[in-house]
């Protein structure tokens, strides 16, 4: 019985210091965005974010369902070398169900301005569905 005491002891102290050793450093915080999806339009938008900034934009559809997709590489760019944008959870459409939450993660490796667009067929004005995403220096 003590060694099962002992065991689930330092199974409990190894589980409580893995957790203090895998927080993030505070120079590498999370910039959390909420943006909401609706009827032919993103909002806010624009967007600003610092170069360098690890951003989760946290995209909620209002009123049916929308999709997210953002360039990798700012408007008038060449798009040679490495993209602006590097996205950690897929840079594909992010599909957004009505009244539900996704989550867009990425890193603003160089300035500039980013397109946004609704990637899901959401009416008559889908077209017109667009934003911005301004990564500043």
């Amino acid at each position: 019985m003590r060694s099962r005491l002992s065991l689930a002891a330092l199974i409990a102290v190894t589980l409580v210091l893995g957790t203090v050793t895998v927080a993030r450093p505070a120079d590498d915080q999370v910039q959390v965005i909420d943006v909401t999806a609706k009827k032919y339009e993103f909002s806010p938008s624009p967007i600003r974010v610092k170069q360098g900034a690890h951003v989760q934009l946290k995209v909620t559809a209002t009123d049916h369902v929308h999709g997210l997709q953002i360039a990798e590489y700012p408007e008038n760019s060449d798009h040679k070398g490495s993209p602006g944008l590097v996205f950690t959870s897929g840079k594909g459409c992010l599909r957004v169900e009505k009244g539900q939450t996704q989550t867009l993660e990425f890193v603003a490796q160089a300035p500039g301005t980013y397109e946004m667009r609704c990637c899901v067929h959401c009416g008559w004005n889908h077209r017109s569905m667009k934003g911005q995403l301004i990564v500043e220096p």
